[in-house]
């Protein structure tokens, strides 16, 4: 996100809701992204194709390099209404026939028990939402997911790869619990903490190291002081604390590429802002802030 970050938030005047109902999800991410809404100008992603009751999408970045697919026709006999089926996808006949390099189970039911699949969900159930996005990728953080409060984010889009241009990936949530099938970044639900729980496989469209699709096999944060990686959990929200960076290793467990705009805290709490308060020019969200730029 070297690129003009614009924040965009569910209080705004005139932002749209995240609910359960049908293409609620949909509507947020257009409304965002390519549309724009109140005063909010859109950060210049592209629709590629809508489904007529504006359910289902498949839209990319403004440079197409990748597109993503998001089912909100509450389809998925498991999730219902309140799961969004999303993934990336190389190409498409049509809405209803993605094509792709990655392994996708039936959107209709629960993925299977295996860690080869991609398919991921969008947890509808947050009373707040707030979209960090440029044109090339976005995070959707959500907040007050459920009765238990919980909140985790999701990333769509271009990664940090140092000058590589094809470091792509999308990460969903489904902040409530974990599974074997749902994914929780930046979470903050009961004892799950950490920055990313992998309990799927997420892509990287091209790998720095070969050249080729690949997958995130850990991910963690680098202490800026000493150069050295950092395998452990989050040791919570600090201003004026130490951060560092957030790395994905791929397979080989070599570094593929960072999360853009976002450091994890790395020393204990000094004072500890609200949950997306701006400070300095950075967004707090659980354990990880996100810089706006200037």
């Amino acid at each position: 996100m070297a690129l003009p970050v614009t924040m965009y938030r569910w209080d705004d005047p005139g932002a749209p809701q995240l609910s359960q109902t049908q293409g609620s999800a949909v509507d947020v991410i257009k409304k965002c992204l390519i549309d724009g809404y109140g005063t909010k100008e859109p950060a210049g992603w592209v629709i590629e194709e809508i489904s007529s009751d504006n359910k289902n999408m498949i839209f990319s970045p403004k440079s197409r390099a990748w597109m993503y697919l998001i089912y909100d026709d509450g389809r998925n006999s498991y999730w219902g209404n309140r799961g969004a089926m999303v993934g990336a996808i190389d190409a498409y006949n049509s809405i209803e026939e993605p094509i792709s390099s990655l392994n996708y189970s039936d959107w209709t039911s629960r993925t299977l028990k295996d860690s080869s699949y991609y398919n991921q969900v969008i947890d509808k159930i947050a009373s707040k939402w707030v979209i960090l996005a440029d044109e090339e990728s976005f995070y959707l953080l959500l907040n007050d997911i459920g009765s238990g409060g919980a909140s985790a984010g999701c990333f769509f889009g271009k990664l940090d790869g140092n000058g590589h241009d094809l470091a792509y990936s999308v990460i969903a949530n489904y902040g409530y619990y974990k599974d074997y099938d749902t994914c929780q970044l930046f979470s903050s639900y009961t004892s799950h903490k950490s920055i990313l729980e992998i309990t799927s496989a997420y892509p990287i469209l091209v790998d720095v190291n070969t050249g080729t699709l690949d997958s995130i096999h850990e991910v963690g944060p680098i202490n800026v002081t000493s150069g050295s990686f950092i395998d452990v959990g989050p040791s919570g929200i600090s201003i004026d604390g130490v951060w560092g960076p957030i790395y994905f290793k791929n397979k080989s467990l070599k570094i593929s590429a960072f999360l853009p705009n976002a450091e994890m805290a790395l020393s204990p709490p000094h004072t500890k802002p609200e949950q997306f308060e701006v400070i300095d020019n950075y967004l707090y969200f659980n354990h990880v802030r996100f810089y706006l730029g200037e």
